[in-house]
């Protein structure tokens, strides 16, 4: 079943099992979807942090430099990287503008 895939696209694979009986039942697809539920969850997780870290950075930031113009909160919203925006957060008590806190992200 799962080499299938390899030589199949998904329609023509689906159309293939329609008839199995017992393929959810199988220990290697009860396993794939395990795998695919614990990516899942650490992916939502790492997403969560992200959005936390973001929106302290727009916190700190609003409290400190007032509200961000649009290119910042877009290149904000843009950010995905959770080391950097741990970094934004701590660059705050360090600059005294939007730009400049901006500024100490790698590749600008």
């Amino acid at each position: 079943m799962v080499l299938m895939g390899l030589r199949y696209d998904r329609n023509e694979v689906r159309q293939l099992l329609r008839g199995a009986r017992g393929t959810r039942e199988s220990s290697t697809y009860q396993m794939i979807l395990e795998e695919g539920r614990v990516e899942g969850r650490v992916e939502g997780r790492v997403e969560g942090q992200i959005r936390e870290a973001r929106q302290i950075v727009i916190e700190l930031g609003t409290s400190k430099f007032g509200t961000p113009d649009a290119v910042t909160a877009a290149t904000l919203e843009r950010l995905a990287d959770l080391d950097a925006l741990h970094r934004l957060a701590l660059g705050v008590l360090r600059v005294t503008t939007w730009h400049e806190l901006l500024a100490t992200l790698p590749d600008r």
